[in-house]
């Protein structure tokens, strides 16, 4: 991350989160080159086991978070002008297959 790297404490689920992200990126480096969505979770549980609070909060993480991510930080990387030449938004993309949710 190199010497210039700060910390935000942030739930990507949040959009108010999101701004502060955002701002606090602008204030610290003045321009937002790159976004890296890369948050996720599942659970391993069966089907039966999981309740619509936990899908909730897996949909709320690995898709409402990439939407937030691409609407907050894209509108900022439009707005130096630089957006058709460096910047980049980078999504982690996770099949369903993957995930142990629907184990039986």
């Amino acid at each position: 991350m190199g010497t210039n790297a700060i910390f935000v404490k942030q739930d990507v689920s949040n959009e108010n989160d999101w701004q502060t992200v955002v701002q606090t990126a602008l204030e610290n480096f003045n321009q937002i080159d790159i976004l890296v969505n890369n948050a996720g979770i599942t659970y391993a549980k069966s089907l039966f086991d999981v309740s619509a609070d936990d899908y909730l909060k897996i949909f709320k993480i690995n898709q409402l978070s990439v939407f937030l991510g691409m609407k907050f930080v894209a509108a900022e990387m439009k707005k130096s002008g630089a957006w058709k030449h460096r910047q980049r938004i980078i999504h982690q993309r996770v099949s369903w297959r993957s995930y142990r949710l629907y184990r039986y």
